[in-house]
């Protein structure tokens, strides 16, 4: 009985750290982050000077804020 009450207090901490990590739910919206953007292979180069910026720094900022819960997610400031 008591090996079982400690396993179920073990698990109970870990969602409990996981569940922290996750962004908070602050409207009817869920949040959804952006999908990742990289550059392939063939579009690398040898110098730095010449690869090409992927992705917008504004919505990458505006989905930062809207993971740490600072701005409610599917809000249209953007």
């Amino acid at each position: 009985m008591e090996a079982k009450l400690a396993e179920l207090l073990v698990r109970r901490e870990r969602a409990k750290a996981l569940r922290q990590l996750e962004p908070k739910k602050l409207s009817r919206a869920k949040f959804e982050p952006l999908e990742l953007e990289f550059n392939l292979a063939s579009e690398l180069s040898g110098n730095l000077r010449n690869i090409k910026p992927q992705g917008s720094l504004l919505k990458s900022r505006f989905n930062s804020l809207q993971m740490r819960n600072i701005i409610e997610p599917g809000s249209k400031h953007a």
